[in-house]
């Protein structure tokens, strides 16, 4: 039998107020119990004392892992309480957690700018509940975050067999197929770009027109031209072609016909702008990690599904920092 000695701190911190308590909203789990984070730094605080005279927190490991197209971080840390009775600090209480960086949403990959602070409250959490904090909500029956789904007891009653026909339904709706930039599209688009600059290599004429053009758009190369862009110089330059395979002895010299920028194009440009105005570097990361899920290399030929994920996620960061100035 344990001796009530040892329990002393188990059940002063077992029971969890309802105000501490919250529902999980989503997932898996929705529906169950978890327990607020500030009521563990408060026990904490009324058992041992302040955070670093009475207890402490230090984090030992922090790994980052991809599964597919989502990024998840991991914290492996220590939580240390001082003992009143003897003011000797405890041995290493282990605890670990996990978070998602990026997680596939409907609407596109999500970032979280703030997993590495839900990774180590969750760490911090595993430990807890070690000293018996908040113990009787992973006793009860109700299945939290922590318990597996429960299996089906072998003795359990089951309901009467009954005896029904259903017709099968079959659904007419098709599922929306994911949108993809076709590989021939991609292709196209590189031997365009092949096809400029070799003839950039071998006519000055030509390489004078391509350099105007790109110095009238304010593009660094022919790389970074939109679709439209490198369609209408390829046309200039195959203009210029056409007229000295005919013997014509001035070189054409013309100013290239600049297309409209596409949609596309535009929201690109647009967030390079966003990325360029922003002093922290922030957004340049968000890009740099959406850019890699999607496997883009380059910038200005990432899909629309990449560009829609980097609006997405440069909003959600936006509206973070609002309200932390408010």
């Amino acid at each position: 039998m344990i001796a009530p000695e040892t329990m002393r701190i188990y059940e002063k911190v077992r029971k969890v107020p309802e105000d501490a308590k919250t529902q999980i909203g989503g997932g898996r789990l929705k529906g169950f119990t978890d327990i607020r984070p500030m009521w563990r730094i408060k026990i904490l605080t009324e058992m041992f004392g302040p955070c670093g005279d009475g207890w402490k927190w230090e984090t030992i490991e922090e790994k980052v892992m991809e599964h597919g197209q989502e990024v998840k971080v991991f914290i492996h840390g220590n939580l240390y309480v001082k003992f009143p009775e003897t003011d000797d600090w405890s041995a290493p209480i282990e605890g670990r957690g996990g978070s998602h960086f990026t997680s596939v949403e409907k609407a596109g990959v999500y970032v979280n700018d703030e997993c590495w602070k839900s990774a180590e409250t969750d760490a911090l959490g595993g430990a807890c509940k070690k000293l018996g904090i908040g113990a009787d909500v992973y006793w009860s029956a109700d299945r939290t975050k922590y318990t597996d789904v429960p299996s089906e007891s072998p003795n359990a009653k089951k309901p009467a067999y009954v005896s029904t026909t259903v017709k099968p339904t079959v659904s007419t709706v098709k599922p929306e197929q994911p949108k993809f930039t076709p590989a021939s599209e991609i292709n196209t688009r590189t031997a365009d770009v092949d096809f400029i600059e070799y003839h950039m290599k071998s006519d000055t004429a030509m390489a004078t027109v391509v350099k105007q053009t790109l110095a009238a758009l304010e593009k660094p190369n022919v790389r970074r031209l939109t679709d439209e862009q490198l369609q209408g110089l390829k046309a200039t330059i195959q203009r210029m072609i056409t007229k000295k395979v005919d013997g014509a002895v001035e070189v054409c010299t013309t100013a290239p016909v600049t297309p409209t920028t596409s949609e596309l194009g535009k929201r690109r440009e647009a967030i390079m702008s966003a990325i360029s105005a922003d002093d922290t570097g922030e957004l340049e990361e968000i890009a740099k990690v959406i850019l890699d899920l999607y496997e883009c290399k380059d910038f200005f030929k990432c899909t629309e599904e990449a560009v829609m994920s980097m609006e997405h996620a440069f909003a959600d960061h936006a509206q973070k920092n609002k309200k932390k100035v408010e």
